[in-house]
Formats: structure tokens, C-alpha cells, sequence
């Protein structure tokens, strides 16, 4: 893949979280932001806490260290996938800054809806939605104290 598909490939991937969090918020009421507006929550999120957000991100980048043990997550029983399909995980130096806007939006909902993370993973098909959400309320209040 080239640079420039990579960039499109994550640009897209950015707006379609902000889409997902738009729909946890809203519903379908009012518009989805677009590329500007998304640029324009960004740099007001990391503006207005920039202390509280870096000390979350630094614990999630640690917390997603242990999750990388297991890339898939838990399944129930009946819902395994094969053990062919599983994910393989491998090691890259560095995020993506698609990474670093999940974990930034997912800062902001737990900062001011945490009752709606748990949707939110739902939303991005995460296993264990619920479950996570809680993780990640916990992960939040740790590095507020």
C-alpha cells in the first residue's frame, strides 16, 4: 500500500468513529460532523484537557498492551471463531493517529457520557461491550484520582 492510501484508509476510518459517536449521541438528529468539524472537536478536546487527556492515553496505551495478549477478546462459548480466523497480532512501532482519535473520543465519552461508552463499543463492534465499557470507567477514574 502507498503512504497516501494508507492516510485515506485512516482519515476514513477517523470520521467513521466520529460518525459512531454521533449516532451514540444524537441518534439520527442533526448532522454528522464532517473532516473540518471533526479537526476542529480535536483540537478543542486536546486544548481544553490536555493534562487529564495525556494521562489517559498514556494508561490506555498501557492497557492495550495486556489486551494485546488476546486481539480477539473473549466470544462466548457458541460464538468462537476458528481458531484460523482468529487475529494474529504484530508488533509495531508507534500508533497510527487512527488509534490515537479512538482513544481520544473514547476519552471524551467517558469523560462526559460514561453511561453511554458501552453503547459506543457496541456501536464499533467491540466483544464484551459492556464489559469493556466498565474496564475502560475504571481505567478513566485511575488516572483522574
Amino acid at each position: 500500500m502507498t503512504q497516501d492510501f494508507d492516510d485515506i484508509l485512516d482519515s476514513f476510518q477517523v470520521m467513521e468513529r466520529i460518525k459512531q459517536r454521533h449516532l451514540v449521541l444524537n441518534g439520527s438528529q442533526g448532522e454528522i460532523p464532517d473532516e473540518e468539524q471533526a479537526a476542529t472537536w480535536f483540537l478543542e478536546l486536546l486544548t481544553q484537557n490536555q493534562d487529564s487527556l495525556l494521562a489517559y492515553m498514556k494508561a490506555r496505551f498501557c492497557f492495550n498492551k495486556v489486551l494485546a495478549s488476546d486481539g480477539d477478546g473473549e466470544f462466548p462459548e457458541e460464538e468462537e471463531p476458528n481458531p484460523k480466523d482468529r487475529s494474529k497480532v504484530i508488533q509495531v512501532l508507534g500508533y497510527s493517529y487512527t488509534a490515537v482519535a479512538d482513544f481520544m473520543i473514547e476519552y471524551a465519552l467517558v469523560k462526559d457520557h460514561p453511561k453511554l461508552l458501552g453503547d459506543y463499543f457496541k456501536q464499533v463492534r467491540i466483544p464484551g461491550a459492556a464489559r469493556f465499557a466498565g474496564q475502560i470507567r475504571k481505567l478513566y477514574r485511575s488516572v483522574q484520582d
